[in-house]
């Protein structure tokens, strides 16, 4: 089966922002993709290039019609509700859930940080090449996604070129948490996965959190034993 990078360019922190915040004052798509195209008028120049970061937004924040995806979509906009802003988690866990690819990039770049203090792009690319091809469009994805992760400030970049993580920003919020542990499986294909592993999954790697079994929300998932693990099971049609 192909895989498909689908980040055709980098996204700036505010224009993520503020897509989410009209999404969540309820605008249709055509509302939204013309609020949109106005917004990046004054800083992006040619039309292909607005065209590209509009899809995009469009592609990661609009309401989808899809009847598997609203509990998720809707649990979003009332995170952002509850807390009357947007934050890095929203971002992050609609990003992950959306874009394979963005999780792919998140996933090495979380596992090859606890071994190492920084890295290099092309650290990245090359092993975004051998998931997705090597080809122009994996390698404009991994620069693509790698300048919004510094855009949302979990990556910096110094003088060098060299890349480290940001230090880890704490969760508290049980709902946040279950939220992304649901946009972890939808990006994974996946209906079940070891609590232990989901919890530690090297894409959370901007966060610090603190979770147990007791905390997760029953109305999406189920809590089985099986040998000396717990797996979390998502229910079906939620």
């Amino acid at each position: 089966m192909n895989k498909f990078t689908s980040f055709s360019r980098h996204l700036d922190k505010v224009w993520l922002e503020q897509t989410l915040a009209w999404v969540a004052q309820g605008n249709d798509h055509a509302t939204l993709n013309s609020a949109i195209e106005t917004m990046l008028a004054g800083t992006v120049k040619t039309p292909e290039n607005r065209r590209k970061a509009r899809n995009l937004l469009v592609a990661i924040w609009a309401a989808r019609e899809q009847p598997e995806f609203k509990p998720f979509d809707c649990a979003a906009l009332a995170l952002y509700h509850k807390a009357e802003q947007s934050s890095l988690v929203l971002q992050w866990g609609m990003l992950i859930a959306r874009k394979p690819f963005f999780a792919a990039v998140a996933r090495f770049i979380g596992r090859y940080s606890k071994l190492n203090s920084s890295f290099q792009s092309a650290q990245v690319n090359r092993r975004m090449c051998e998931l997705y091809g090597e080809t122009e469009s994996t390698a404009r994805a991994t620069r693509a996604v790698l300048k919004t992760m510094q855009e949302l400030g979990v990556l910096v970049k110094d003088n060098s070129g060299a890349l480290f993580t940001a230090s880890p920003s704490k969760i508290t919020d049980a709902d946040e948490i279950n939220w992304m542990l649901k946009g972890q499986l939808m990006t994974d294909c996946q209906t079940s996965r070891a609590l232990d592993e989901a919890l530690q999954d090297p894409l959370w790697f901007p966060f610090d959190f603190t979770f147990n079994a007791s905390q997760i929300a029953n109305h999406w998932f189920e809590l089985h034993q099986q040998g000396n693990s717990m797996y979390l099971f998502l229910k079906q049609d939620v």
